[in-house]
């Protein structure tokens, strides 16, 4: 009887082994993390579009994880915003908006600290999780780099933009940035994300009067 416990015990810490080493070894796919098609949490499509109420606009959005989160930038006129060069960039590539002063549809809002750290820990590893989020295209070749073009694995579309020198006499080099704000003790204060094409990402928290950047929203 202790032989045939003594061989059970062995092939369960062997069958733990196996599965910890199937775990170790599977690889990331977008397929698990964000599939185009079924239904999220939500009831909604994985992938699709919403209306903003406000003035008609259509957005699309992408379900990463358990997080729904808009697939462009935001483009509401509330004011003290602007586009970034010209008018007809505003479609494209959203408002700039500053002192924390983006507001997203009913039903949507702006991301905290700790989401975006879920986004990238959903991207699996820390030296691919920001090539996976960029856009395919557009990143070149103001972003000159091995990694600079991204693939865009979930349809998040991330494109870059840049500050130049005139605004405010400082200069970013071809950045994307969003304006999550946190629950943090002062209202004042907005975390900004930085994505390059060189270092990957990272988090600065700033005066709201001095944010400028566009914004992505994430369902409530």
């Amino acid at each position: 009887m202790k032989k045939i416990l003594t061989v059970i015990f062995l092939l369960q810490i062997l069958l733990l082994l196996s599965c910890a080493t199937d775990a170790e070894n599977k690889e990331w796919n977008a397929a698990e993390v964000c599939p185009e098609t079924g239904t999220n949490a939500y009831g909604m499509p994985n992938r699709g579009t919403f209306t903003d109420e406000r003035d008609g606009q259509v957005y699309r959005y992408t379900t990463i994880g358990d997080q729904v989160w808009m697939a462009q930038n935001l483009n509401y006129d509330g004011g003290n915003n602007a586009c970034l060069y010209e008018e007809d960039n505003c479609a494209e590539s959203g408002r700039l908006y500053y002192s924390c002063s983006a507001e997203c549809p009913a039903g949507w809002r702006l991301p905290s600290y700790d989401e975006w750290l879920s986004l990238l820990a959903e991207m699996d590893s820390a030296e691919t999780n920001v090539l996976k989020l960029k856009s395919t295209d557009g990143w070149l070749p103001l972003n000159p780099g091995e990694n600079a073009n991204g693939t865009d694995e979930c349809g998040l579309n991330i494109k870059p933009w840049s500050i130049d020198d005139e605004l405010d006499g400082y200069r970013i080099n071809y950045l994307s940035a969003f304006s999550p704000k946190d629950n943090i003790s002062d209202s004042r204060v907005s975390y900004i994300y930085f994505m390059s094409s060189e270092d990957g990402y990272s988090f600065l928290p700033d005066i709201c009067r001095f944010v400028h950047a566009y914004a992505r929203c994430v369902k409530d």
